[in-house]
């Protein structure tokens, strides 16, 4: 291993510390952690949740307690808008905590699910930075030190958020793209970039960003790769990003949540592009 690659690990390594220590924070302390944790308890018994199904203390005396100083507008399950990826994963150590009569453990247990899949980002962070400037290892490491130690990205890694995998997915996704631009298109690039939109699609509604900037790499990928006229180029890259888009589709169309959660993006999006509009919509 070169020196990069050791320090790039001293980094995760440092990361995976801090975050350890992070986790000594009660739980259901941060503030959105028991809607998040309840969504992924219910999806565990096969239930999708929506954004007013009241969270269940039921088994949780640690819940319990917390949702008794609550109004009803924070006893309910708010993170529901977004898609069910991240839930799906956390939903086996909380539902065999709740099972085993340890709830807590199950939560401390989906904590350490959220900190694996912020380093496995930051390992997916330094093959960006690499595929991007192979010759300057420094960048590597300097990219992936200045985000492990970032302290806001590790207490929000220790935490039962979506937002690790969301970190996950959105850098697969761009090194996917970046390597469909810097390589050349292959079928197997091309599927590489489809899936990993999909998953960022199917993680937070935002990932439907990453899906369009990936989209765009493919575009630009199949047009630098040159072969034939202007317009079969052309056409042939409006074919290859169409499969990007039909993964995210797919995607999309997998659950009721995800449906809901692109639909809750698009409007916040617009409503950002009309503030007259979204001045009077607050007033309604």
């Amino acid at each position: 291993m070169t020196w990069s690659g050791w320090v790039v690990g001293g980094a995760i390594l440092a990361f995976v510390m801090l975050a350890g220590l992070w986790m000594s924070v009660p739980v259901y302390r941060p503030p959105d952690e028991a809607s998040h944790v309840a969504y992924g308890r219910e999806l565990s018994h096969g239930r999708l949740p929506r954004i007013d199904t009241v969270i269940s203390g039921r088994g949780d005396l640690r819940l319990t307690q917390e949702l008794s100083s609550r109004d009803a507008r924070h006893r309910t399950i708010w993170t529901a808008n977004h898609p069910p990826l991240y839930y799906a994963l956390v939903a086996v150590p909380l539902r065999v905590g709740s099972d085993t009569g340890h709830p807590v453990r199950g939560v401390l247990a989906a904590r350490l699910v959220s900190v694996g899949l912020s380093a496995l980002g930051l390992i997916v962070l330094a093959y960006v930075v690499l595929q991007l400037a192979p010759g300057r290892p420094q960048l590597a490491v300097a990219a992936t030190g200045l985000i492990a130690l970032l302290p806001s990205f590790i207490s929000i890694s220790a935490r039962v958020y979506n937002d690790s995998l969301a970190f996950l997915t959105a850098t697969m996704a761009l090194a996917a793209a970046v390597g469909f631009v810097v390589r050349g298109p292959s079928a197997a690039r091309l599927a590489a970039v489809a899936a990993a939109a999909g998953l960022a699609a199917l993680t937070r509604a935002s990932g439907l960003l990453v899906a369009g900037v990936a989209g765009v790499a493919v575009l630009v990928g199949v047009w630098r790769a040159g072969g034939g006229s202007a317009p079969r180029r052309l056409a042939r890259a409006v074919v290859w990003t169409g499969a990007v888009g039909a993964a995210v589709a797919a995607a999309a169309t997998t659950t009721p949540t995800t449906t809901r959660a692109m639909a809750a993006e698009a409007t916040t999006i617009s409503r950002r592009s009309n503030p007259s509009g979204f001045a009077s919509s607050c007033h309604d």
